[in-house]
């Protein structure tokens, strides 16, 4: 009964060289499977789905709550006595190679 489901998460993994899943390369897609229908014989897989569907809820809060409050963020004004990180890399340098910065 697990078997199909072990298989399909076996075949959703990505190539470490490809870097693309075996179902992607040969279907071109990501086929979607829905886990909820499985019979409650295995307490531990239901658990670890509830686990992880309240996981998935929490986690789509915050980042809704994250959202609203960068939506309504205004950008900071600077004034000429505030201090700010500065890139080196960005900055074109005429020198010595040893005193540029890497």
């Amino acid at each position: 009964m697990l078997l199909p489901i072990a298989e399909y998460t076996h075949n959703s993994w990505k190539h470490k060289v490809m870097k693309v899943s075996p179902y992607k390369l040969l279907l071109g897609l990501e086929p979607q499977v829905n886990v909820k229908f499985l019979s409650n014989i295995t307490p531990m897989a239901v658990n670890r789905l509830h686990t992880l569907e309240e996981a998935r809820k929490e986690a789509q809060t915050q980042l809704e709550t994250l959202q609203k409050s960068k939506d309504d963020r205004r950008p900071r004004q600077l004034t000429q006595e505030d201090n700010v990180w500065l890139e080196a890399k960005n900055l074109v340098v005429k020198g010595m190679r040893k005193l540029l910065p890497k």
